[in-house]
């Protein structure tokens, strides 16, 4: 059923999203640590040699709770945005694959019955599109 699928799009968008995130988290925690120590004339205040050198110094010092500092705000903003873009895209490449491929005689679980390249890239493009807009709802006000 519609409800069915819509619930494990849910279910498997947020999951996706926080393993993801559980994963990359400590390389944003570098990213920001690298930021932050700049001073406003461009001058490192503490000396990093790069990425690598942040995660290990993060380690060291402050253990594996420093590197993922922040997580659960991440979580908790990042995964309805996650939701939303992931869930918006399949069903906006559902409904438009349905509607280019509806006078093809074609099953239309998948935009690539036809082979028809352009029209494949059409649809994957407009969802991607569509789903990025709809996800900034979420993303933009979380990040500012």
């Amino acid at each position: 059923s519609m409800s069915a699928n819509v619930a494990a799009n849910i279910l498997g968008s947020a999951s996706a999203g926080i393993i993801a995130r559980t994963c990359t988290h400590p390389l944003d925690t570098a990213k920001a640590r690298v930021q932050a120590v700049y001073g406003s004339k461009g001058h490192a205040s503490t000396t990093y040699r790069g990425p690598l050198d942040v995660l290990l110094k993060t380690a060291r010092s402050e253990g594996l709770t420093g590197l993922y500092r922040g997580f659960g705000a991440v979580v908790v903003g990042g995964t309805p945005g996650t939701v939303l873009y992931l869930t918006s895209y399949d069903l906006a490449k559902q409904r438009l694959t349905q509607q280019f491929t509806k006078d093809e005689g074609h099953s239309s679980s998948l935009p690539n019955n036809g082979g028809n390249l352009w029209r494949d890239f059409a649809i994957h493009f407009s969802s991607g599109m569509f789903a990025e807009a709809v996800a900034c709802i979420v993303y933009v006000p979380v990040d500012v």
